[in-house]
């Protein structure tokens, strides 16, 4: 930890700077801005068309918010609205505004994103799409591929071809390369790209060693099996649903007959990060409106990775009759802007501030040797004071990677301080949940004709998670004593010695046996979901097995039942038309590693509350995450906050129309872009901050390397400013 010195002080300490409200003359009595009233108070049917613009946190969302709710109380019916948004969960501030006033039913009314729209459009309009777009069986509804499902089928498409040999020679874990070939797809998409644009931009823009050419066109001709394999079974995943709607369905004389006539009053929020896909789309779309309103991020663009354009976004202001300016930030203060900056022009090479201003934004730096120490320090600071008195929702911990190892320790720390928490991820691996790995096991105990053999330590482990009388090493001697990894299964109860059942406490050897007999009795015959409800509806959830109800449990089971239903309802269109090829298929991708874009939900911590402290990895918190008095920049001398992912498969940003095909991509180009998108991101979160940040590293990280990453190299004026405590 440190304390400022003495020399830093900038001014009297009689009132912190955040105590004065400089936005208070900008707020009328009705709590709306001037810009913020003339959004809402457009005329409703003289087809205007506004973009407005601002930092985050000037009230641009409230302000769209607003302006739905005055349409809908002056009688404009819900079923002409469309409200396009960035994320699915950004809906439920709308909803929860629209509930406050009391405007009655609603459930007409479009809050959803592009690719829900996408979806929902080919659906309805199928019959005339599926011939045209070459699927085999036009005359068959389609399967939708959600990102989860999109794996499981690449990596059977993909099996042949690694066994030909594709992919050799690259220091890449399977799941890597499934994920990087799905990305592709999508990218080429998204960005309005063919896949044969897709290989050719990849290729034409290499600069490294040239047989590295030879894996684009190996991913090249595994996106392009994929997609047949699509065509084939009637499979729709996110980059077969852009492609048929912008390639087949936005010129159709039908549809362009149909959807101007079903939406006339058009709202979007967050258009820097729509894809040019999604911006054809508006193009086509904003002519004829009786209204529409769209709203920009100055300081947004953070989907890049999902080929967000937020330049090509910004050109779409020239097809508005009106632009209204929103300049002032209600979430931030100056110190936040200026440390903003600060760090904006060290990463780009510019001449340095002042950090006099910039340093009232640092409240404390927090910078032991090891990880673990880090962890210890920063939650003993929320626990003493929750900083400065602020309540826990009003303080966000953010890391630009949160790992297995960093999220057990940082979630456990807080627990045992009392301090409540909640998780904001955007993706996650479900074996890295332990109730998952846990029922998991459970269920191939239960099917051993899936040939399926847990670990001794899987075993152990679902016993712990569903015997509430077993700690870990009593699990751990009951897995040693009891499981038959030839069967696979657990040996009955009464093979044990009194004394080895007495080893495992009172009761415990009961539980196990009611445990086995129960997954001995299972009908083998059932799909995986259908035993996962029945597992702990029937037996874990039972009092004598989780004596109070487990909250937190439930939730993963309810997760996990509705993603394996799910499967089940896609995989015969993959090939997969037994329960006995279902369940394993399903198990062996989530111990592989499968990633799911429905985030578990371990939203809640385990103090139960959903007002706690937000511990968000960077880019979820920028999507999702609220503006916060205090932000914990936790890992801050780590690189991760810099680096892009390594992709060898795959380059976002060449995969961009923008991108000059003839231009080569350069460690150059690299090294510009990470330090232009850290200077974007860290502007993101102090405009998301009124109060002030804490600085929290440590010098060695889980590897036993020295940290000191371009994020702590900027802010390096603002750290000569501290030194370690006594």
């Amino acid at each position: 930890a440190g304390t400022r010195h003495p020399s830093a002080a900038t001014g009297p300490a009689a009132a912190p700077f955040w105590q004065a409200d400089r936005n208070s003359a900008l707020v009328n009595v009705n709590g709306l801005t001037l810009p913020q009233q003339q959004i809402v108070a457009l005329p409703f049917d003289q087809g205007q068309r506004v973009f407005v613009h601002g930092p985050a946190g000037s009230g641009k969302t409230t302000a769209l918010q607003q302006r739905l709710v005055s349409l809908l109380a002056a009688g404009v019916p819900s079923y002409s609205l469309l409200a396009l948004l960035p994320e699915s969960s950004a809906a439920l501030k709308y909803q929860e505004t629209m509930a406050t006033v009391g405007l009655g039913p609603y459930s007409d009314l479009h809050l959803t994103t592009l690719p829900k729209l996408a979806r929902e459009l080919v659906t309805l309009f199928w019959p005339l799409l599926a011939r045209p777009a070459g699927f085999a069986a036009p005359h068959r509804p389609p399967t939708f591929l959600s990102y989860d499902l999109a794996q499981v089928q690449m990596k059977r498409v993909i099996a042949p071809l690694l066994k030909e040999g594709y992919f050799e020679g690259l220091w890449m874990r399977p799941q890597q390369i499934l994920s990087q070939l799905l990305d592709n797809l999508n990218r080429a998409a998204l960005n309005g790209l063919t896949l044969d644009q897709m290989e050719d931009r990849l290729v034409r823009t290499w600069s490294g060693e040239p047989d590295h050419v030879r894996y684009f066109h190996q991913a090249a001709r595994a996106a392009r099996c994929f997609r047949q394999s699509c065509l084939d079974a009637n499979l729709l995943d996110l980059s077969l649903v852009i492609d048929l709607f912008q390639r087949h369905l936005l010129d159709h004389p039908l549809f362009a007959g149909y959807f101007p006539e079903r939406y006339r009053h058009l709202l979007v929020d967050n258009l820097e990060e729509m894809p040019p896909a999604g911006l054809a789309f508006l193009r086509m779309l904003l002519p004829g409106r009786d209204s529409a309103v769209l709203a920009y991020d100055d300081g947004g663009g953070y989907k890049r990775y999902l080929a967000a354009d937020p330049e090509r976004a910004r050109e779409i202001s020239a097809l508005c009759d009106e632009t209204v300016a929103m300049p002032d930030s209600l979430t931030t203060s100056p110190p936040l802007e200026a440390l903003g900056r600060l760090v904006h022009q060290r990463l780009t090479r510019r001449a340095d501030l002042s950090s006099a201003e910039a340093d009232m934004a640092v409240i404390h730096v927090i910078k032991p040797r090891y990880r673990r120490e880090m962890i210890q320090e920063t939650v003993a600071l929320i626990a003493e004071t929750l900083i400065l008195g602020s309540s826990a929702s009003q303080i966000a911990i953010i890391t630009p990677y949160l790992d297995g190892a960093l999220r057990y320790r940082l979630t456990q720390a807080l627990a045992a301080a009392g301090v409540p928490y909640r998780l904001l991820q955007r993706r996650g691996s479900p074996r890295d949940e332990p109730l998952v790995r846990a029922w998991l096991t459970l269920a191939a105990l239960a099917h051993p004709h899936w040939g399926i053999a847990p670990s001794e330590y899987d075993v152990a482990e679902g016993l712990a998670l569903a015997v509430h009388l077993l700690d870990r090493p009593r699990a751990a001697l009951a897995a040693r004593l009891l499981y038959d990894p030839s069967g696979p299964g657990l040996r009955p109860i009464d093979v044990l010695r009194e004394e080895e059942a007495a080893r495992l406490g009172p009761g415990a050897a009961e539980r196990i046996g009611e445990l086995q007999n129960w997954l001995e009795r299972w009908p083998g015959t059932e799909p995986l979901d259908r035993f996962l409800g029945y597992l702990f509806g029937d037996l874990l959830s039972s009092p004598h097995f989780q004596p109070a109800p487990d909250v937190r449990a439930a939730a993963v089971c309810d997760w996990l039942v509705k993603t394996a239903e799910q499967f089940r309802r896609a995989a015969p269109g993959m090939g997969l038309a037994e329960v006995t090829q279902q369940g394993p298929v399903f198990i062996e991708s989530v111990r592989e590693g499968m990633v799911t874009g429905i985030p578990l939900p371990d939203l809640v911590g385990d103090t139960g509350s959903e007002d706690g402290i937000i511990i968000a990895t960077l880019y979820a918190y920028l999507l999702t995450g609220p503006a916060v008095e205090y932000q914990i920049w936790l890992e801050a001398g780590a690189t991760g906050w810099w680096e892009i992912p390594r992709q060898p498969l795959s380059n976002a940003f060449v995969l961009t129309p923008r991108w000059n095909v003839e231009r080569p991509w350069t460690e150059v180009d690299s090294f510009s872009i990470r330090n232009r998108l850290l200077a974007r991101l860290v502007s993101g979160l102090c405009a998301r901050c009124s109060k002030g940040v804490v600085l929290s590293s440590s010098d060695l990280d889980r590897r036993g390397e020295r940290q000191d990453g371009p994020l702590w190299r900027a802010l390096a004026p603002l750290l000569s400013l501290w030194k370690p405590t006594a």
